[in-house]
């Protein structure tokens, strides 16, 4: 069965630091004074210079006095549809105001609603002063270096390069530089610990007015509700192939041709090699299992996938927010096979990463679509597991994006300009 990723799993991570980002730094002695009268600030969200979504941010007092602040942020992701979330953060009124309670509303491309209640203690008990992170780079000298970490700590979840935590990411910490300051401003450029480039534009005042991720993601700062651009066609990314593949498990290995702004953007890694200075043809092999894997390994990663696939009902777009989130529902998409499989593995003493990129979608739909699975690395070797196609040792039809998230954005959005061409195709004997 082919199960395309909804690229909404990839985004969320990302909208968990928007919420962050777009609260923090009034350049103020107490940060408390922020919420005195209400307030409100706007930021569009760009993907690839046009308007795909918006963040709004409310801050003031609750009833008793005490600190609260309200986000919500809508984006139309790429081949996937509308994305909403909506969350309150609730304060305790005396100083320093530690986070009392997070509520948190999701409605996914696929028309599924979360809702979460979590208190201040279940994310660490951070306090009012976690706001503040853009106050301090505001006032970092140029040059000079600090790390800026998120409002609920840890270190994210569910990246290219790392396992499912069961939230999304919000703890992401950025080691940010300092590059230049003028009268309007603070400009920093910063590496997050999932590997993405970022780069930040402060005010004078120290708040956000600027956040880009890549070339192709901008959040900027608005003074009005901006017109979201939709595209009238936006279905789910497919690059066609004039090739038929029959059973695609049997692929053992593939030579391929990227036509278009795409070309040249993929990056060798497990089962990959992509061209070099630019080229744009890219070779595939099978990490398969057999037979240098133990009997016993075997066995493990067999009963892990089984266990993925008994507590997870396969539902397109489905895109729960988080680990708990998608155990009480039991509804996933192919990414959230691949992450609770990292996270079970990773439990079992595995060393397993969640991997998105395009695999074979079968021969009805006829080419290259989104899809997510997994590697686990095995002594000094790795081995492609696919929990959704419940292949162990899955075959060569994958093309892993790039580990930078920031790369894998301007990827996905590159792709939809994009063609792909089979030069040749190599397949298992039986």
């Amino acid at each position: 069965m082919f199960s395309a990723v909804n690229l909404a799993p990839r985004w969320l991570p990302l909208i968990g630091l928007l919420l962050l980002l777009s609260a923090c730094g009034e350049r103020l002695p107490d940060p408390d004074r922020s919420f005195d009268a209400a307030s409100q600030r706007l930021y569009v969200i760009e993907l690839d210079g046009e308007a795909a979504g918006v963040v709004e941010e409310r801050r003031g007092r609750a009833g008793n006095g005490a600190p609260r602040m309200d986000t919500r942020v809508e984006i139309h992701l790429p081949g996937s549809g509308w994305l909403l979330r909506e969350e309150r953060l609730l304060f305790a009124l005396e100083p320093p105001h530690v986070l009392l309670q997070r509520t948190r509303f999701t409605r996914t491309p696929a028309g599924i609603e979360h809702h979460e209640v979590k208190s201040g203690e279940e994310l660490g008990s951070p306090d009012l002063g976690t706001l503040d992170g853009t106050r301090t780079l505001a006032a970092t000298p140029v040059g000079d270096r600090v790390e800026q970490q998120g409002m609920f700590g840890g270190g994210g979840s569910g990246g290219a390069n790392g396992g499912a935590k069961g939230d999304e990411g919000s703890g992401m910490v950025t080691a940010w530089e300092v590059k230049s300051r003028d009268r309007d401003g603070t400009h920093a450029l910063g590496e997050r610990t999932d590997g993405a480039k970022v780069g930040l534009w402060l005010a004078p005042d120290g708040t956000p007015m600027r956040y880009e991720i890549g070339s192709s993601f901008v959040l900027r700062r608005v003074d009005a509700r901006p017109t979201l651009h939709v595209e009238a066609n936006s279905g789910p990314l497919l690059l066609p192939v004039t090739e038929r593949l029959g059973d695609s498990a049997r692929v053992s290995g593939m030579t391929l041709k990227l036509h278009g702004p795409a070309a040249g953007m993929f990056q060798s890694g497990p089962g990959l090699q992509a061209g070099e200075n630019g080229e744009d043809i890219l070779v595939t092999k099978r990490l398969g299992a057999d037979p240098w894997l133990e009997p016993r390994q075997r066995s493990e990663l067999e009963r892990l996938v089984s266990e993925v696939r008994r507590r997870i009902r396969y539902h397109p777009g489905a895109a729960p927010p988080s680990l708990d989130a998608l155990l009480i529902d039991g509804r996933g998409d192919c990414y959230e096979f691949a992450a609770l499989f990292s996270a079970l593995a990773q439990a079992a003493g595995y060393h397993s990463r969640v991997v998105t990129g395009l695999a074979w979608a079968g021969d009805e739909l006829g080419g290259f679509a989104p899809h997510a699975w997994n590697e686990v690395r095995i002594d000094d070797r790795w081995l492609s597991v696919d929990p959704t196609w419940d292949q162990l040792g899955a075959d060569a039809t994958r093309l892993r994006f790039p580990d930078d998230p920031a790369l894998q954005l301007d990827l996905q959005i590159a792709l939809t300009r994009s063609t792909l061409e089979i030069i040749d195709i190599d397949f298992r004997s039986e």
